[in-house]
């Protein structure tokens, strides 16, 4: 067999097979490629703002330095704080499109209902005199659960990231991103 400059259709079709059965392998058919992305701070910033409208309502509704009282403001005020700390932080994860956001919700909802409801029966038949304190320190606790909950596994979410991948007709390269 001499080499003599002219290409065989054998061999173009050959190439053109092994081309075409590399790129069209297993490795279309994976998922593409994400990353995770952490949106903790604007968690932590809504909570802040909860505490802060919470913490101010009960200050501006007892306002001792002027020595006069204001309960229904403050209370509604104090409420806001309430709501926003259940309320907002499922906002922000429905926004970051996270599939378990209701979770957020009910984490924030039954943890603190249900250590105030764990502890009240417990301590209900002690003759102590500091029912409410404990009820108010397990509530406390079950929030505090139910914030680091949030924190650390609920406000990550996976987003996806560019990729070339491999399909039939050739490599496609696409960016994929949020609005």
């Amino acid at each position: 067999m001499r080499y003599d400059g002219s290409v065989s259709i054998r061999g173009i079709a050959v190439t053109l097979l092994v081309l075409v059965l590399t790129t069209t392998s297993a490795r279309a058919d994976e998922p593409a490629p994400t990353q995770t992305d952490f949106y903790t701070w604007q968690i932590m910033l809504v909570d802040a703002a909860a505490v802060g409208l919470f913490v101010g309502g009960f200050a501006w509704g007892k306002s001792a330095d002027r020595g006069y009282e204001r309960p229904l403001g403050g209370a509604l005020i104090a409420t806001a704080g309430v709501g926003l700390w259940l309320g907002g932080p499922y906002g922000v994860h429905r926004v970051h499109d996270h599939p378990d956001a209701v979770m957020s919700f009910v984490a924030r909802l039954v943890l603190p209902l249900g250590a105030g409801a764990i502890a009240g029966t417990a301590i209900r038949t002690c003759e102590c005199g500091e029912h409410d304190e404990v009820i108010a320190l397990a509530m406390l606790t079950g929030a505090g659960v139910a914030v680091i909950y949030d924190w650390v596994w609920l406000a990550r979410s996976e987003v996806p990231v560019p990729y070339v991948a491999p399909v039939s007709g050739g490599n496609v390269v696409g960016v994929v991103t949020r609005f």
